[in-house]
This record gives structure tokens, C-alpha cells and sequence, in this order.
């Protein structure tokens, strides 16, 4: 595929809002994260910043735009989770590089982040 025509396939998943990431509530917290090559995200959640172990797991939904979501309900305030995503049957993790997820290969990555 030419540089030219992936950056136009990329142009038609473009994403303008302002809420990707965790938007929190007491009620609620909505989640989401622009990956439009991916197959399948998944939202992990954990008890600390530091912890290796996973105390949740939920299947994100595409919605359009390449945008994936999730909202769970109830108070979830200073919360750390990370995002699995899975690109061309390649599970994405890695934490603290920033990398390509377009080569021909996909390396590994993991998206995280802590809201308040």
C-alpha cells in the first residue's frame, strides 16, 4: 500500500472529539481510544500504578471513527488501567516506547494512563 493511500484511509477514521481517554463522574467513567487498525481493545484495570496484576478485564466496543468504548458505572476515582489492543491478530504491549504500530511487523506496546 502506497504512503499516499494509507494516509488517505487514515484521513476517512479521522476522530474530533475531546473525550478520548477516561472521562470520569461518581456515576460513570467512559473510556476510549482511537485505533482504527485494531480488531479487538481490551480495558484492563488495576489496584496500582505499579502492579502487574490485572483486577479486571472488559471488551471494548467499536464505535465509528475507529473509536473503541467502554463505560463502567460506579465511583472509580484514581483508578489505573491500561488498553490491549490487537492489531492485524498481533497483541500490542509494550510500556515506555513510542513505536511504530504500522510496520509490516507490529511490535509490542501497552497504552496506560491514571485519572483523577
Amino acid at each position: 500500500m502506497s504512503d499516499k493511500k494509507y494516509y488517505h484511509t487514515l484521513d476517512e477514521y479521522a476522530y474530533f472529539g475531546n473525550d478520548l481517554g477516561a472521562v470520569y463522574s461518581k456515576e460513570k467513567t467512559v473510556f476510549k481510544v482511537w485505533a482504527p487498525s485494531a480488531s479487538a481493545v481490551e480495558l484492563k484495570i488495576y489496584a496500582t500504578g505499579d502492579s502487574s496484576v490485572c483486577t479486571s478485564s472488559h471488551s471494548m466496543t467499536m464505535l465509528e471513527n475507529g473509536v473503541w468504548s467502554i463505560t463502567l458505572d460506579g465511583d472509580r476515582k484514581n483508578t489505573y488501567y491500561t488498553y490491549l489492543v490487537t492489531v492485524g491478530g498481533a497483541l500490542i504491549r509494550q510500556a515506555g516506547k513510542m513505536i511504530n504500530i504500522y510496520s509490516a511487523t507490529p511490535p509490542q506496546m501497552r497504552l496506560s494512563g491514571k485519572f483523577m
